[in-house]
């Protein structure tokens, strides 16, 4: 039977078949012999499944993002706000991802144990490395034992032989470990090289011929290990020191390898909004090792760091002096030893200033005594002026 008329006097079953031609969104034509309903319902169809897959996309870019700020360490997870999360202690400059600690003791350098050792590469100009210059510098993992006598240095490579080739270094490289003891009763004979870091030339003490073999084979390079000695001399920028910092008759603070300052400090919040743009680019977290902070605090507003300008951790005060301006660190795998260049580029589209690319905070301790743990209340004893443009730092 024929369908009843509808839309006035149209009757769609009276209408003779005719070619549908139709554009999908793909640029291909489509074309089909179907009556006219038909076509209708296809393209509701399709109007439908375009739709479904839209909503379904939509849901998985909010799953990445959500998984990107469940990615931290369960230990963070469990940590109270403005808490202490962790603390770290890198004994070599820009060898491995550092050690973890319960606790740390103040001293007239930052941190005990903290930069204390640097790898240079000597010649008519000394001067420092890091994996600026030799991204397997990562690879090699150093802890620290100091006593009253002496300093031990435990080095373990992670270059696998597989890599050795990658690396350029001989199938004969030495063992993968090695043990460096340091007496500091013998800091008198030991050499005194001047060495170049950063802007800065300092005085330094050689710590022989065995780091210089096993590190130079390890790297594939001719660099030596040095040590700061018990008389070290590096004070920090004046330009970035507030009066509360100074020492003694107005002297400046001393920092060691560090590259300028004797702490840094980044927060939990801060990392997961870069991890939030990270993957919203489609690429993947990062851990907080790819910038290898002293302390690390849990905060629940991503840069409310750059507020701060002084600080009491436990029962140590600190000045926040400085943003830190990154290099291209943050950029190499410290599991890997390769580089992920989108780290830098992602932080130069909302964490530019200038030239420079800004993530954590630089900090002096107001005395040269004290010890901070995991777990620390952090009071936030005077905000100012950001130190970092706020509206930047909100974009996505």
């Amino acid at each position: 039977d024929p369908l009843p008329p509808v839309c006035g006097q149209l009757n769609i079953a009276q209408q003779p078949r005719r070619s549908v031609l139709r554009t999908f969104g793909v640029g291909v034509p489509l074309q089909l012999e179907l009556p006219r309903v038909e076509a209708m319902r296809m393209r509701g169809a399709l109007t439908v499944g375009l739709a479904a897959l839209g909503v379904v996309i939509l849901l998985v870019r909010r799953a990445r993002r959500q998984r990107a700020f469940a990615r931290q360490p369960a230990a963070e997870k469990t940590c109270v706000l403005n808490t202490v999360a962790a603390l770290h202690l890198y004994p070599v400059k820009s060898l491995g991802a550092g050690s973890r600690a319960a606790s740390a003791t103040i001293d007239a350098y930052g941190l005990a144990g903290d930069r204390r050792f640097m790898v240079y590469r000597p010649g008519p100009h000394p001067r420092f490395v890091t994996q600026r210059q030799r991204a397997p510098m990562a690879l090699i993992e150093v802890s620290a034992e100091c006593s009253v006598d002496d300093i031990v240095l435990r080095f373990r490579s992670r270059i696998e032989p597989r890599w050795r080739h990658l690396w350029g270094l001989s199938p004969f490289a030495p063992p993968a470990e090695l043990v460096v003891r340091v007496l500091k009763s013998n800091a008198k004979q030991m050499p005194r090289i001047q060495i170049g870091i950063w802007d800065d030339s300092v005085e330094a003490l050689d710590a022989g011929e065995e780091a210089a073999r096993w590190l130079s084979a390890q790297l594939a390079d001719s660099v030596r290990l040095c040590w700061t000695g018990p008389d070290f001399k590096r004070p920090v920028d004046a330009e970035f020191t507030p009066e509360c910092a100074l020492r003694a008759e107005g002297a400046l603070p001393q920092v060691s390898f560090g590259d300028g300052f004797p702490i840094l400090l980044a927060s939990t919040a801060s990392l997961r909004r870069l991890n939030a743009a990270i993957i919203a680019r489609g690429g993947q977290a990062v851990p907080m090792d790819r910038f290898r902070p002293n302390i690390i605090v849990h905060l629940e507003e991503p840069f409310d760091e750059d507020r701060w300008k002084r600080v009491r951790i436990g029962a140590t005060e600190f000045a926040v002096v400085k943003s830190c301006s990154r290099c291209k660190i943050p950029g190499i795998n410290q599991l890997t030893g390769l580089a992920e260049p989108d780290v830098p580029q992602i932080l130069r589209n909302f964490r530019l200033k200038k030239e420079d690319v800004y993530f954590g905070q630089n900090l002096i301790p107001l005395g040269i005594v004290g010890t901070i743990k995991q777990g620390d209340f952090v009071e936030v004893l005077e905000r100012g002026e950001p130190t970092f443009n706020e509206e930047a730092a909100t974009l996505e």
